[in-house]
């Protein structure tokens, strides 16, 4: 009898495990199998339609390959019927990953993935239990937002150098640390390419803003252009106080 009732709750607890198990798919089943594309870390209010972006930013291969792998590992708990279920209550956007086929949206406990037109084909809930731990994860994997620059206590002797062009009016950028000799080409369109704002976070962040030099080029051909200092003083020295240089 006793060996007999030993084997009931033996069914019992591996019934429960299958039913737990069955209870927590994991949202890697929506994850493609493509590289994060940029990471927009924004806040959201769905009801009032308001979204304050902050930033948004590139990653690199490592970066994408690190967060894919975290997103696959979350479970959930809830998957709404977008037919049926209305979603106003899903608030406070933490990030979004944008893949080249669609955007995987996070918050403290929902997740919606929309397609590549913007239109919302999935919306599922997990723990909110377990969204610090996550979070916390996923903000040391960003902690280094632009890995192409050391940080001030790594002492680059030869400073850093800023490579600022215009796109579409707009100046955009990249660095890296400074050398004895001028850039390739390759190397220079490789660099990981943000706004001017966004770079002067970066800098202020790694507490590079008093060790850097503006170099103007121009990347609208297929040869990169340096611009000529002397008859661009002005805008680099602009350029300069934008970026965090103190006058």
């Amino acid at each position: 009898m006793k060996k007999v009732l030993l084997l009931a709750l033996a069914l019992i607890l591996s019934l429960t495990c299958l039913a737990s198990c069955s209870m927590s798919p994991k949202i890697s089943r929506f994850i493609p199998d493509e590289k994060i594309i940029c990471v927009e870390i924004q806040t959201m209010n769905y009801e009032t339609g308001i979204e304050d972006i902050t930033e948004k930013y590139t990653l690199t291969d490592e970066q994408s390959d690190e967060i894919i792998s975290l997103l696959k590992e979350i479970t959930y708990v809830k998957r709404y019927n977008l037919l049926k279920e209305k979603w106003t209550h899903f608030n406070d956007v933490k990030y979004i990953f944008t893949f080249e086929t669609q955007k995987i949206a996070l918050s403290e406990n929902h997740i919606v993935i929309y397609d590549a037109n913007n239109v919302l084909t999935k919306h599922v809930e997990f723990n909110s239990s377990t969204f610090a731990d996550y979070f916390e994860r996923i903000n040391g994997i960003l902690s280094d937002i632009y890995p192409g620059l050391p940080d001030i206590s790594e002492d680059p002797m030869k400073g850093i150098e800023i490579y600022c062009w215009q796109d579409g009016g707009e100046w955009k950028c990249g660095g890296t640390v400074g050398t004895n000799r001028q850039k390739f080409d390759d190397e220079i369109r490789a660099l990981q390419v943000v706004t001017i704002p966004q770079m002067k976070r970066i800098l202020e962040q790694k507490g590079l803003t008093d060790c850097f030099c503006v170099i103007l080029v121009d990347l609208s051909g297929d040869e990169v252009v340096y611009l000529d200092v002397e008859e661009n003083l002005t805008q680099i020295a602009t350029l300069e106080l934008q970026l965090g240089r103190s006058e």
